[in-house]
């Protein structure tokens, strides 16, 4: 009972992770439209990397402001639900000897 659990909840959390980074894609390619129309995505003032608006706010237009909020957010879930309790389960054997992951 308690492996059909844990596969469920693995399962669950690997496809909701994978969502998440879709969201990432989607916002970070979208971000790359909405700069200001000085600044070119693809130039030496941005290093080249069209994706520097995720750090530097001030360069983009507010729907790019919203394209950068929504990835980062996402990014933030992605750490919180993901990648906390996969170091968990981790942290738990490496502590215990209780393995999770393997249960399922």
């Amino acid at each position: 009972m308690i492996s059909a659990v844990v596969d469920v909840l693995l399962f669950c959390i690997i496809a909701y992770g994978l969502f998440q980074w879709c969201l990432v894609f989607y916002h970070m390619v979208a971000l790359t439209k909405h700069y200001k129309d000085d600044i070119d995505p693809w130039s030496w003032r941005t290093g080249f990397n069209p994706f520097n608006g995720l750090v530097l706010f001030g360069w983009l237009k507010p729907e790019g402001r919203i394209h950068a909020k929504k990835c980062w957010f996402a990014i933030g879930k992605f750490v919180l639900i993901v990648s906390v309790p996969l170091l968990l389960a981790l942290l738990l054997r490496a502590l215990t000897g209780i393995d999770l992951l393997e249960m399922a």
